[in-house]
């Protein structure tokens, strides 16, 4: 894409993350010197994904959502965008990237496979039929033994035959509110982009990356607000479809925004029970039903949510890849929580609290209509133990790399 240095009335700078649709440029309004992140939609991208995104930031009002300050379209259509006044400093959002191209910060603890990379497949439409016999027969002809057990080393997963606990311990020694009423105002340019505020605290996932797992508490109160953020969506009509660590970002007191909204989609207002059909979301947080051919609905973020606190909790992912060829995902297919909490506290050395584990196993249940729900969730025993006050985590969070 071509290299801009001013956009409307802003001064592009440094690039914050770069993602398969977009690139996030430092932003500079000219007049009142104010700080911005923008997010600059390539030349390539589909529009539906820009179109998709705006819609979402303008459909939800919630305070752990990150908010639009500014849209630009194509002057040259002739069209009229949206543009909304810029959200109070209680609103401000962190650094807004859906994929970095290298993590913000050094990571030896957790790895690349946290970090994974997004796909597009946009067909919300059902599949053809011929469609679906291609995807039976693949499914079928991949039948072949499942690995044993997969080894964390340098963060990556790797497979192995090997299946004794002497040689896994080896292995494994490491209701939303009406939107404000956006005023209406032409563009300029032939370029598609949304400027957000911006925060210089980053995501949740690079703390990970740079300190490990967070402590229980720390862990509870974050999901808490990521929980009532995706309901805030859903309540609003909205999938997001690619909730992550990384797409949660820090405010400038350590409160936590959910952000990229480019896979959301939203429900028809008379379409209660629709399912989509894209084969949409980053590897290693989708849902056992995207993908399946069968379609899949709002509950597929309910999966997204228990690997992200997942990944809170231990400072790694709880599989490799969506694969029942993968060992510990197929664990979760088959319902084998026991087996697969054994081995999980066998790499970490010490045990998790029985609620917190009760909890993820009610998140990441492969069928869709036995999966928890938000309302549930958010009354689940674990919820409701010690929550910070904001202060205490904005400390704890400050030095959380130094631990």
């Amino acid at each position: 894409m071509e290299y801009l240095h001013h956009l409307g009335k802003y001064e592009l700078g440094k690039e914050l993350g770069e993602g398969a649709t977009s690139v996030v440029r430092e932003a500079v309004h000219t007049e009142s010197g104010k700080k911005y992140a923008m997010k600059i939609f390539k030349a390539l991208s589909k529009k539906s994904c820009f179109d998709n995104e705006v819609e979402a930031l303008l459909a939800v009002d919630h305070p752990n959502v990150v908010r639009v300050h500014e849209v630009f379209e194509d002057a040259e259509r002739g069209r009229l965008e949206d543009r909304v006044d810029p959200c109070p400093p209680s609103h401000r959002p962190g650094r807004f990237s859906r994929e970095m191209s290298t993590p913000s910060r050094s990571s030896e603890k957790v790895g690349k496979s946290l970090r994974k990379s997004s796909f597009d497949d946009d067909k919300d439409d059902p599949p053809t039929l011929s469609e679906t016999a291609t995807t039976e027969n693949e499914s079928e002809s991949s039948g072949d033994s499942v690995p044993s057990l997969l080894s964390c080393q340098e963060g990556e997963f790797q497979a192995t035959s090997t299946t004794s606990v002497e040689a896994k311990e080896e292995l494994f020694a490491v209701p939303p509110r009406t939107p404000p009423q956006p005023k209406r105002t032409y563009t300029t340019c032939g370029t598609r982009a949304i400027v957000l505020p911006l925060s210089s605290n980053g995501d949740v996932l690079s703390y990970l990356l740079d300190g490990g797992a967070f402590e229980e508490r720390v862990a509870r109160t974050l999901f808490k607000r990521c929980l009532e953020a995706v309901q805030a969506c859903h309540n609003a009509g909205i999938l997001h479809r690619d909730v992550k660590p990384d797409n949660l970002l820090f405010t400038e007191n350590f409160d936590v925004l959910l952000s990229d909204f480019g896979f959301s989609r939203r429900r028809p207002d008379d379409e209660e029970n629709v399912k989509l059909y894209g084969d949409l979301g980053s590897r290693g947080y989708i849902a056992p039903e995207v993908g399946d051919g069968k379609g899949y609905d709002h509950r597929c973020d309910l999966w997204s949510l228990g690997v992200t606190l997942f990944v809170m909790m231990t400072g790694r992912p709880p599989y490799a890849s969506e694969s029942p060829r993968d060992y510990w995902f197929n664990l979760l297919l088959n319902r084998r929580y026991s087996r697969f909490w054994r081995v999980v506290e066998l790499l970490h050395k010490h045990s998790f609290p029985d609620m917190f584990k009760d909890l993820i196993n009610k998140m990441l249940c492969p069928e869709p209509a036995e999966r928890i729900t938000i309302e549930k969730a958010l009354e689940h025993p674990w919820m409701r133990e010690q929550l910070l006050s904001q202060n205490d985590l904005a400390s704890i969070m400050r030095n959380h790399s130094n631990n």
